[in-house]
C-alpha cells in the first residue's frame, strides 16, 4: 500500500502514478482535481472541509474520474502552467470565512511538470482547529470519505468548542 506523504515537498510524478496504478481513491485526507474551474467551487470546498476535519492533500490536475478508461499516465492531464498559477489559488479559498491562515496552506515549492506546458499543483491543508470552524459560501464542510459535505449543527457546535479548548 502507498502511503500518503506529511511533506508535500515527497510528492513527485511516480508517487501520484503509484496511487493511480493502485486504485488508491480519494478518501479524507487525499483528493484529485484535474482543473481549477472557479465556477464549481471545488477547490475551496474541499479546503475548507480539510481544514475542518485532519487536513489534507490536494492534488490539483489529474483526473480522477474513474468512468473514464484512462491508462494512469493519461490520468496526468495537468493544468497551463502560470507566474500567478498559486496566487489565484490562494485568491479562491480567501472566501473561506474566518480565512485559513497561510501557515495552514503549504504548496509543494516547484510544481510536477507532466508536458508541455502543463503541471500538477499539490497544495496541502492542516488541520485548523483554533481558527475554525471554517465555512464557504454559509456552509461548514467536512472530509468525509473523499466527499465535501454540509457539517450538522451538532458537529458545528463540537468543532467551535473544541477550538476554544485548543485555545
Amino acid at each position: 500500500m502507498v502511503t500518503i506523504p506529511t511533506d508535500v515537498e515527497l510528492w513527485n510524478k511516480k508517487l501520484i502514478l503509484n496511487f493511480i496504478k493502485g486504485s488508491y481513491d480519494e478518501n479524507e485526507v487525499l483528493e484529485f482535481k484535474s482543473d481549477l474551474n472557479f465556477k464549481t467551487e471545488k477547490i475551496p470546498k474541499t479546503v475548507c472541509a480539510f481544514a475542518n476535519t485532519r487536513g489534507g492533500t490536494l492534488i490539483i490536475g489529474v483526473n480522477n474520474d474513474r468512468r473514464i478508461d484512462l491508462q494512469p499516465e493519461k490520468r496526468l492531464v495537468g493544468i497551463i502552467d502560470h507566474d500567478d498559477l498559486k496566487p489565484r489559488i490562494l485568491q479562491q479559498i480567501q472566501e473561506i470565512k474566518p480565512q485559513i491562515g497561510l501557515e495552514k496552506t503549504r504548496f509543494k515549492s516547484s510544481n510536477i511538470r507532466v508536458g508541455g506546458n502543463k503541471v500538477i499543483v499539490i497544495l496541502q491543508i492542516l488541520p485548523s482547529k483554533i481558527y475554525g470552524p471554517h465555512q464557504y459560501n454559509n456552509i461548514f464542510y467536512k472530509s468525509n470519505i473523499g466527499i465535501n459535505q454540509p457539517m450538522s449543527v451538532d458537529e458545528i457546535k463540537n468543532a467551535i468548542l473544541d477550538s476554544r479548548k485548543t485555545e
